[in-house]
């Protein structure tokens, strides 16, 4: 690349993430050579199942950074400095895997637990929430959309949830059903509220 020599030049590598040389002078009527420090390695993200789910993307953040870097589809690879990486899996739940390193000239496998399929059969239009089971007791996942009759589904990752519902027209908190159910990597779960 010929340069004018008279100016100042701020130079940016298109590195995930960026890195950047401010101010550089460059020197006249010799060949310049600009060094960056941009070691790099491979993260591939793998989802753990034999079936492709379509749509499910991962953030990537620096560790303990809030602004993402990329947005990374699962079954792809991408080339990022090294360094630790935060990744928030765009599922539900919200998957967080803190503290994935990735090492210069090596490829960093991180495999997704493969999500199963939940099949809601609601009597009506209603009010629900799914939320899952953890060791601090409930965490709310999805509000079941009260525009919906009757069947509503969707994918969920591997654990153990339940369900709390209740119809449109009732009037008492007495009335709402609830169920508990467990989620399977890969295998279709049809939970039939109109039968309890």
């Amino acid at each position: 690349v010929y340069l004018e020599p008279r100016n100042v030049y701020d130079i940016i590598a298109h590195t995930i993430p960026e890195v950047r040389v401010d101010s550089v002078v460059i020197d006249e009527a010799i060949h310049n050579t600009i060094a960056l420090k941009a070691p790099v390695g491979t993260l591939s993200l793998n989802l753990d199942s034999r079936e492709q789910v379509s749509g499910m993307q991962v953030l990537v953040r620096q560790q303990n950074k809030p602004e993402t870097l990329n947005v990374q589809s699962l079954s792809q690879s991408e080339i990022y400095l090294t360094g630790y990486y935060q990744l928030e899996v765009l599922s539900l739940p919200r998957l967080l895997i803190d503290s994935v390193l990735v090492s210069q000239n090596h490829i960093t496998n991180v495999d997704i637990p493969a999500p199963g399929i939940l099949v809601i059969k609601k009597p009506g239009l209603g009010y629900g929430s799914i939320l899952k089971h953890n060791k601090e007791g409930l965490e709310w996942v999805y509000t079941l959309r009260n525009d919906v009759n009757h069947i509503e589904s969707m994918y969920l990752l591997p654990g153990n949830y339940q369900v709390v519902f209740r119809t449109k027209f009732s009037n008492s908190t007495a009335s709402s059903i609830k169920k508990s159910f467990e989620i399977k990597s890969g295998s279709t779960l049809t939970l039939d509220l109109t039968k309890l």
